[in-house]
């Protein structure tokens, strides 16, 4: 192996090392293909709400949530999709994760 294949490589580690790829909970601004900051359902239902409840909870195209169990917690993961305005590309506009401890009861003796 070469000299400039070995630092593709190392450089190449380093990017999916990069905390960005593992944060689970985050949000986007703007489109990741064309980096417009206007989004389709809040364009689209500008006339039909107030500006303050854009502000405060703007509208989304959907919304996937998944729920799963594992012995100790269960776990929710939500995600938040919209599209751009301009390219139409769906991508990611908010994701996040929790987990809620799972209560254990013991058996009563009777």
């Amino acid at each position: 192996m070469d000299n400039g294949d070995r630092q593709y490589r190392q450089e190449k580690q380093e990017k999916w090392n990069e905390p960005e790829w593992g944060k689970v909970d985050r949000s986007f601004d703007k489109c990741p293909g064309c980096g417009c900051p206007a989004r389709y359902s809040v364009e689209a239902m500008r006339g039909e709400i107030s500006e303050d409840q854009i502000r405060v909870k703007p509208p989304a195209l959907g919304v996937f949530q998944f729920i799963y169990d594992t012995a100790l917690s269960r776990t929710r993961l939500d995600v938040v999709f919209d599209s751009c305005c301009r390219c139409g590309l769906i991508y990611t506009v908010a994701r996040s994760k929790m987990k809620k401890p799972l209560v254990m009861i013991p058996k009563g003796r009777g």
